[in-house]
């Protein structure tokens, strides 16, 4: 009997359907629009916070970082005598190991290539539960200086690319600068640790042969380190763990333990911390979307069950009872509804494919975004549950016209239900009010962030990245460094449209700067007696010509020159804001400071120099200090090179790269890009999410203005009669328009008050992703209102001067 009912009402509705083509077309657009944004955002967020990790009992996954006990001060990572410690006091962990990323240079084919490498440990891959597709992972000899360290294990994307997927790689030997690596192992597609990750070398392989002896200190907290808790081991219970172990280190090593302690953070929060709240907004405003489309769908319904009222009551009187009116009214309302999540379906695919185009920034190896089994039961849910909500109103009404008026209205519109309609309106306007709110926020963010001062030109600059490793200790390294690049600044000097070049290892808007890290400045003061500053700092090795290539002006004293050597004073150059927080009342240049370290400290140094600040990132607020010292006192491996140029940027980009191909071949050369775009690739979260929100307000925008406009034509249409009444009693024309768009306004008038609450609400969740602007900004909080306004007016027209036009004779004779 079911069944047959549901068959019947299928087919009623199909016909029903096929005969209000425009009706079908627009309910199915908008219900796709709908669907499809909201199924593209589930997409989005299902593949970065609910797709399942691609490790064993990923809930026992943490990362290790170094937390200070003074209040505000940001963790950084951990230590290499502090990460043994831990790991052999601990009692509350499988296993936790380094596995710290890198960049190295692979010279064992004709063309240099620079890779990703992990420097690890054999705890990392015993806490990931690792097992490679071929051969076998680092032993413990592989992890002590003096044992057999130069193994590596390569990932199964490298060994495809580079290697050719060779089936007899294991055993041969892979050159680096390091040295020379013994291929070990496989790892399975996809099963990259850190992300991206192309090759692992054992942590002591690279310790021995760096002429950087300070990194091995307990004090230089610099790499990162994950660990696996034991089953049954809860967070809570292995941070006490910790803890007491911190306080044994903290006792056995006050100098450099005594302010820190090891503290925990899940794995997966740890890599998708910063896309959490943005995912969360977008979700948000994509339901606020879906509102909309559904309060608009239902408006068309009820319209279309006014006026078919009159059907609804010949059915009744040959005897169709209420609840079958309210099945037939609901099948059409899910058929409808499933059709357009079908289209949505379609457009959430062609989102999903187009949203990693707009991420510049490498996802992490387990993110994959497509349209899955969950995404497509996440459709279908939606469509089906947005079927019953918005055909459930209209379905109510049809079955409570009165018989007997029914049928002596004939055709004539019932005007049940317009306190629902004018209800929706206003939330429509609610809505979109908020969502316009957050998208002006976020997008007037991004827009002044990418326009901030960075105390540099960079204009005419083209980048890229080298990683040199030179051979040998001390002096000797720091000799190699000074004539590496000397000849390769020389030869980019001599490229036609090249004005200068410099580089540095800590670079404005580097991923691996982007973030200051504390120092401790020791001041000399006439007494000669030593006070100390510290603060967050960026400590910069650069060449003499960095200053000049990059555009950053000299305040006072002197740039680096080739005279700055390391048998002489150290030199040191700083920034304005360093020399007014050391040098409040005297002039800089001359006087003596030092990095001091929890357990070291450097030599006294000179300054030289005095620079323009420099903004490392747009997002920092109260920028901290810079300190510069020239590269023939400290060695500069891993650097970026700045190029100043004038003329056709790709015909300099194609130049520079045969130069450096000429100067250095077996270095190679990468992430080439101009400076501007090097800057605006670190907004690239603002620039997205806002856009996208902003994407979701103008269409939250354009369906209010749609649906409003639905409104007052069938208001208009319902009162026809009383129109024509008040006309042909001489009524104005004006008043009779402003009646109309009065009515309009009214509506804006309640949805901008409801609308000003609930983004009261937004702007406190989304002030902590502001930093240029405030949440309460004024332009964006007046323009808003302002907008919808002239919206409300503009969608009145129209059916105000329809009103307008109503013939008092046509009405009353159609009466």
């Amino acid at each position: 009997m079911l069944r047959d009912i549901l068959s019947q009402n299928l087919l009623h509705s199909w016909r029903h359907l096929r005969r209000k083509p425009s009706f079908c077309i627009v309910v199915i657009a908008t219900l796709a629009l709908g669907i499809g944004v909201n199924t593209a955002i589930f997409s989005l967020t299902y593949g970065l916070l609910l797709r399942p990790f691609p490790y064993t009992s990923p809930d026992q996954l943490v990362r290790l970082r170094t937390d200070s006990t003074r209040p505000g001060q940001p963790a950084v990572d951990i230590s290499v005598p502090d990460l043994y410690d831990y790991r052999a006091a601990n009692r509350t962990f499988v296993d936790m190991g380094i596995s710290a990323p890198r960049n190295i240079d692979l010279v064992d084919r004709t063309a240099s290539q620079s890779v990703n490498v992990a420097l690890t440990t054999p705890g990392a891959f015993n806490a990931l539960a690792l097992e490679p597709l071929v051969g076998r992972t680092f032993l413990e000899d592989e992890d002590r200086l003096g044992g057999d360290i130069y193994k590596t294990v390569l990932s199964y994307e490298l060994w495809q690319a580079r290697y050719g997927r060779d089936p007899n790689i294991l055993g041969k030997q892979i050159r680096t600068p390091i040295a020379s690596y013994t291929v070990i192992g496989i790892m399975p597609p996809g099963k990259a640790y850190p992300s991206h990750t192309e090759m692992w070398i054992p942590l002591q392989s690279y310790l021995k042969n760096s002429n950087k002896d300070w990194i091995t200190l307990r004090g230089s907290r610099m790499y990162y380190a994950i660990g696996r808790l034991r089953p049954g081991v809860t967070i809570a219970q292995a941070q006490a763990d910790l803890d007491s172990i911190s306080d044994q280190l903290a006792r056995q090593y006050p100098n450099t333990n005594k302010e820190f302690r090891l503290g925990l953070q899940n794995l997966r929060d740890a890599e998708v911390g910063t896309i959490r709240p943005y995912l969360l907004l977008l979700l948000g405003a994509a339901a606020l979307v879906l509102t909309i489309c559904v309060a608009n769908i239902a408006n068309l319904s009820l319209a279309a069950a006014a006026d078919r009222a009159q059907e609804s009551v010949i059915r009744t009187a040959l005897g169709a009872s209420s609840s079958r009116l309210v099945s037939l009214f609901l099948t059409e309302s899910v058929l409808l509804a499933v059709l357009g999540g079908v289209s949505g379906l379609l457009i959430a695919i062609y989102g999903v494919r187009a949203l990693p185009r707009l991420i510049p920034t490498p996802l992490p190896s387990w993110v994959i975004l497509d349209v899955n089994w969950a995404v497509f039961l996440f459709n279908l849910l939606t469509s089906v549950a947005l079927g019953i909500i918005f055909g459930l109103a209209p379905a109510l009404f049809s079955h409570k016209d009165n018989l007997t008026d029914g049928l002596r209205q004939g055709a004539r519109t019932s005007a049940r239900g317009g306190w629902l309609r004018n209800g929706l309106i206003v939330a429509h306007v609610c809505v979109c009010f908020t969502l316009l709110v957050g998208a002006g926020l976020l997008l007037k963010n991004f827009d002044r962030l990418r326009r901030v001062n960075p105390g540099f030109s960079s204009q005419h600059l083209l980048t890229f990245k080298l990683a040199p490793y030179q051979r040998g200790k001390n002096d000797e390294a720091l000799q190699r460094y000074v004539n590496f690049y000397n000849r390769v600044l020389r030869r980019l000097e001599a490229v036609p449209g090249v004005l200068d070049a410099g580089a540095a290892n800590s670079f404005p808007f580097e991923k691996a700067t982007l973030q200051r890290d504390l120092a401790t400045i020791g001041v000399r003061g006439d007494n000669q007696q030593e006070r100390t500053s510290r603060g967050p700092t960026t400590i910069a090795d650069v060449t003499p010509t960095y200053f000049q290539a990059m555009g950053i002006p000299l305040r006072d004293g002197r740039y680096f020159n080739e005279a700055d050597t390391h048998d002489k004073q150290q030199a040191v150059v700083i920034s304005e804001r360093t020399a007014r927080t050391l040098f409040p009342n005297r002039p800089a240049v001359g006087q003596q400071i030092r990095l001091v370290y929890l357990d070291s400290a450097d030599p006294w140094g000179m300054v030289v120099g005095v620079v323009g600040d420099v903004k490392y990132t747009a997002t920092e607020g109260n920028a901290g200090l810079e300190l510069y010292y020239p590269y023939t006192q400290y060695p500069v491996s891993t650097s970026r090179v700045a190029v100043r140029f004038e003329g056709n940027p790709s015909a300099i980009t194609q130049a520079v790269r045969q130069a450096m191909a000429e100067v250095a071949p077996d270095t190679a050369v990468s992430d080439m890009r101009l400076m501007d775009q090097l800057m605006l690739d670190t907004l690239w979260q603002q620039r997205l999410w806002g856009f996208l929100l902003g994407g979701f307000a103008g269409l939250a925008l354009l369906l209010s203005s749609v649906g409003l406009y639905g409104v007052i034509s069938c208001v208009v249409k319902q009162k026809t009669f009383e129109f024509g009444i008040r006309l042909a009693l001489g009524a104005s024309r004006r008043n009779i328009l402003s009646k109309v768009t009065l009515g309009a306004l009214r509506l804006v008038s309640f949805g901008l008050i409801l609308g000003f609450a609930l983004s009261t609400a937004l702007t406190r969740t989304i002030s902590s992703l502001l930093v240029a602007v405030t949440a309460s900004d004024p332009v964006v909080l007046l323009s808003v209102p302002l907008l919808l306004t002239i919206v409300a007016l503009a969608a009145s027209l129209l059916p105000g001067y329809r009103a307008i036009s109503t013939q008092p004779w046509k009405v009353l004779r159609n009466e």
